[in-house]
């Protein structure tokens, strides 16, 4: 039902997205305890699933909603990575059988960036919605949801 005439931008934008969210399930998400295993592939599944169900949504003509321009997003986007970024380095957390560090943070960004790029690549071309700025921020501002996970992370470890 996705009506793409390149399906190597699909397959590509799938296994960016596969890098991506594996590198966030492992390095950002926090997974502690002794199922952590479990939980962590849990999540990296579901995810996984609601990429593909968003996808189909996406090409069948749903266009989400966001609130605030692409230039307010990557503002606070970037002010908000950057405070991370220095709660990490002071101190990064450490649970049980998990770490989120600084550097594991800006692993997951620059994943994140790769994953970002492409999917605006793929959802251009798949969706009613043909603005590339629209899909930039509509990332950007689910990476802003992704931020205010970790940080509830950060602030029951620390």
């Amino acid at each position: 039902d996705i009506n793409l005439n390149n399906s190597d931008l699909l397959y590509s934008a799938y296994k960016n997205t596969s890098k991506y969210l594996d590198t966030k399930v492992w390095y950002e998400e926090g997974h502690d305890g002794s199922g952590y295993a479990q939980w962590a592939t849990s999540s990296l599944l579901n995810q996984k699933n609601e990429y593909i169900k968003f996808i189909r949504k996406i090409a069948n003509g749903f266009v989400p909603i966001v609130k605030a321009s692409l230039s307010e997003n990557d503002k606070i986007l970037n002010k908000r990575y950057k405070k991370i970024k220095e709660r990490l380095k002071k101190t990064p957390v450490r649970g049980m059988r998990m770490s989120i560090m600084e550097k594991d943070f800006i692993k997951v960004q620059r994943s994140w960036i790769d994953y970002r790029d492409i999917n605006v690549e793929l959802y251009t071309s798949i969706s009613k919605q043909k603005d590339k700025k629209f899909w930039e921020n509509y990332i950007t501002s689910q990476r802003i949801k992704d931020y205010n996970l970790l940080e509830d992370t950060i602030n029951i470890f620390n």
